[in-house]
């Protein structure tokens, strides 16, 4: 069971309010929305004229002749406006001293001579304006900073001008998906002080819960605890404690009914994080996570079997992220040192062995210790929305072990290079992958790869995803090989009168693994499925999936290859606040093993909760879910 709550999941409701205050300050300002966007575009290109640095962070992202040529519209638009204050400056000064017909004649001149330069000046700002707008792919969080003035005072103490500003603002924060952004919206009245606060929430997981602290140390398993994050300005905190065993499912599913059957948990864990910056943002975090097993565990992990025991592993660590100010450049990484002790009823991990860490990557015994490090870095140039550059380096010790990745490869050294291009109904993505194994690893190999995908998306025409990789890897003592792995993907909406359908098929084959590590020879998977909805009550699903291979993938006792099921769904609602839902599914594993399941569903909501109880022969799941800003779900699985 687990409740969850994300600043993104406030965000939402505060967005809904803030499209009621527009709605509002539409009809309040009286202005076309057509002249409120033009007066609002007119104002942040005009305070962008003045700064340098953001004209040289522009600099990277545009074209050399496009650059010079907005280069001429703001000069221009800077002698424009010295004359415009000139003018007026001797406009007012005519005013207060007229005292014939001529003088009076004179102001009119310049009262019409005044006009035209703010119509011309209107014209370059809006040019101006568009051309920046193309070129950011939209509104930048410097756009909304330029308009703190209307956020420094309340809603009903704004003019109409500075209303109709806010309007032009409101819309742009809620496009952001920045917490930061929405907290500016405390001082008009728009945000409380209970809910800034919980803007500063990054995520709060009671229950099931997936802590995620980097790739290498803690990446996002789900286990049953606490899972913290919280980021007041510039301060970052992240704290975890939980039990590393997977939660009850909430609805029908034999696969995974059979998984935790096999799966006894046993191994607690705590982790701190701390640093300056939010995890979604430019930070630079330094991690700790300490293991512990109780028992010898029913693992489902093949990075499993060093254990000989029940284990110790402590992984400390930092990871980074920044964006350049001027250049279009991200640059992220973290670097982890782990220790592990195969099996701590012989030898536990000592605080003398964390103080004098040191690289030990000779698996001697059960009193063996191991100590190894890991590290990443990669370079993102994006210069336009539209398409992306990255290289990565990236080094994973033979005897690096984390109990928080337990499924992260070990022994190698990647180095890659990837390009990302979009265009309006087509996406091209290719890269090449240089590995080749640490120096300690007991089988030395290199590999040369080469991986490229393409997704399609016409209008009215199915949605058509391919990727493909080629790997030749190059044994000691062995013949180069050549691998490879294949994924398509098709999905279509259908929508005939009140019927709506969606469908979706797959297919994915691979032959990786080596004559030395007899793993993973040849699989092929196919999936299948659609959802059809008609006349608002009914909503009919199925799902197929089929996997084949030579050898098991995975080691999970209750998963034996061949696999196939089937799932058969139904909902209807009854009413407003209640829903049946029967539901079917069928599973073969093996040759011999065969499943079948029977389930009834009912489901009551209202606005902000909804309770289901599903039951399928001798088991009932029960669940709780809130559908406000505090999602989740609360379970519970009963067996007789």
């Amino acid at each position: 069971m687990g409740i969850r709550f994300t600043a993104n999941d406030l965000m939402r409701v505060l967005g809904q309010r803030v499209d009621s205050t527009r709605y509002q300050l539409n009809h309040e300002v009286g202005l076309s929305p057509e002249v409120v966007r033009t007066r609002a575009r007119q104002n942040m290109a005009r305070r962008k004229l003045g700064d340098d640095s953001y004209w040289r962070r522009l600099k990277y992202k545009m074209p050399a002749n496009s650059y010079d040529y907005m280069q001429e519209l703001r000069d221009s638009l800077s002698v424009l406006q010295q004359e415009k204050k000139q003018l007026s400056m001797r406009y007012a000064d005519l005013k207060r001293n007229t005292r014939s017909t001529d003088q009076y004649t004179a102001g009119m001149v310049l009262q019409d001579s005044l006009a035209q330069m703010e119509k011309k000046e209107g014209a370059l700002l809006d040019e101006m304006s568009g051309h920046l707008e193309k070129i950011e792919g939209g509104v930048s969080r410097y756009e909304v900073s330029a308009m703190d003035s209307v956020l420094d005072k309340p809603l009903h103490a704004l003019d109409g001008v500075e209303r109709a500003e806010l309007n032009e603002v409101l819309k742009e924060i809620k496009h952001s998906n920045d917490p930061d952004l929405y907290k500016k919206l405390y001082k008009v009245g728009l945000v409380s002080k209970w809910e800034k606060f919980l803007l500063d929430v990054d995520c709060l997981q009671l229950g099931t819960a997936t802590p995620f602290f980097s790739e290498m140390s803690l990446s996002g398993i789900p286990v049953l605890g606490l899972n913290a994050e919280l980021s007041p300005g510039r301060f970052y905190l992240g704290v975890c404690a939980f039990q590393a065993r997977l939660a009850a499912p909430a609805q029908l599913d034999i696969l995974r009914e059979r998984t935790l059957d096999n799966y006894t948990g046993g191994r607690s864990a705590y982790g701190l994080s701390t640093g300056l910056g939010s995890q979604r943002a430019d930070h630079l975090h330094v991690h700790s996570i300490y293991f512990s097993d109780q028992k010898v565990t029913g693992n489902i992990s093949p990075a499993d079997t060093l254990l000989a025991g029940p284990g110790q592993n402590l992984v400390c660590g930092a990871d980074f992220e920044k964006k350049l100010g001027v250049l279009p450049l991200k640059v992220a990484g973290e670097v982890n040192l782990a220790s592990l002790a195969v099996d701590s009823r012989i030898y536990a991990l000592r605080w003398a062995d964390i103080a004098g860490w040191q690289e030990r990557t000779l698996l001697t015994g059960r009193d063996s210790l191991l100590q190894d490090w890991g590290g990443a870095l990669s370079l993102t140039w994006q210069s336009r929305p539209t398409w992306s550059v990255q290289a990565t380096v990236r080094r994973v010790g033979a005897a690096y072990y984390s109990m928080g990745n337990p499924f992260l490869r070990r022994g190698l050294e990647q180095y890659g290079v990837s390009a990302q291009k979009t265009f309006r109904w087509l996406s091209y993505q290719a890269g090449v992958l240089y590995e080749q194994s640490t120096p300690n690893q007991t089988h030395a190999y290199r590999s040369y790869g080469v991986n490229q995908g393409i997704s399609i998306t016409l209008p009215g025409f199915p949605v058509l995803s391919v990727s493909s990789i080629q790997s030749l890897v190059d044994f000691e003592g062995v013949a180069p090989q050549l691998y490879h792995v294949i994924n398509g993907q098709l999905a279509h909406t259908i929508r005939i009168r009140d019927v709506q359908g969606q469908v979706y098929a797959g297919i994915m084959w691979h032959n990786m693994g080596t004559e030395i590590e007899q793993r993973l020879q040849q699989t092929r998977s196919y999936t299948a499925g659609g959802v059809c909805k008609w006349h608002t009550q009914h909503q009919s699903s199925y799902a197929f999936q089929q996997v084949n291979s030579t050898q098991p993938y995975v080691e999970i006792p209750a998963l034996g290859l061949p696999l196939s099921s089937h799932t058969l769904k139904h909902e209807y609602a009854l009413s407003k606040h209640w829903t049946f839902c029967p539901q079917y599914q069928f599973l073969r594993q093996g040759e011999t093993t065969r499943r079948e399941a029977f389930g009834l569903g009912l489901t009551a909501k209202n606005t902000w909760l909804s309770v289901e109880v599903t039951t399928a022969w001798n088991q009932v799941y029960f669940a709780m879910r809130s559908s406000d800003f505090l999602s989740g779900w609360m379970g519970l699985s009963l067996k007789w």
